[in-house]
């Protein structure tokens, strides 16, 4: 999934009169239970970006932004949480989501800078330490993955690695 910050087709409602601006998204969907399609995204990356200033490290604002994920029930084996390289792909307290009962909808509001993000939902069960997107994103073989190989030698009596080689890969371009 993908959504910029202020004008997108991902988004649904901006608060501007709240300081800070408040920036709802439109409710997600659970991937797993659809076909598989091709999206364009930046790999779990994000860019944070000020369509109006100069320079958008500095121009861009800052935004509590509103994450939706309508779930059936919530998860007793487990938390709900978004994922991204804005996250460092870790699971904390500050993007775990929160179930309400009233809407039956998975929720969660995160302090951003205005930019792109590209995320995804996971699920860290209660025994494990790495989360699983594969119950909200779904698994197919057909996916894109970037990949980086890095190729390291430690030459005879030193006490430090050295980086011989580094390659990316992506599962499909060339």
């Amino acid at each position: 999934m993908n959504s910029e910050i202020l004008t997108s087709e991902h988004v649904s409602k901006i608060e501007i009169q709240e300081n800070p601006i408040q920036v709802y998204l439109t409710n997600d969907e659970i991937l797993s239970r659809q076909r598989y399609s091709q999206q364009t995204d930046i790999n779990g990356r994000y860019l944070v970006k000020n369509q109006d200033g100069t320079n958008s490290d500095l121009d861009a604002d800052y935004c509590i932004v509103h994450f939706s994920l309508p779930y059936p029930a919530p998860e007793t084996n487990g938390n709900l949480y978004v994922l991204g390289g804005f996250t460092d792909w870790h699971c904390n307290r500050q993007n775990q989501m929160k179930y309400n009962y009233e809407k039956r909808i998975y929720e969660c509001a995160v302090f951003l800078k205005q930019g792109y993000y590209n995320y995804e939902y996971a699920i860290l069960s209660d025994n494990s330490s790495i989360p699983d997107e594969a119950l909200t994103e779904g698994s197919h073989h057909e996916t894109e993955n970037e990949y980086t190989i890095l190729i390291y030698c430690r030459p005879a009596a030193t006490y430090y690695d050295k980086l011989l080689a580094v390659k990316r890969v992506n599962t499909t371009r060339n």
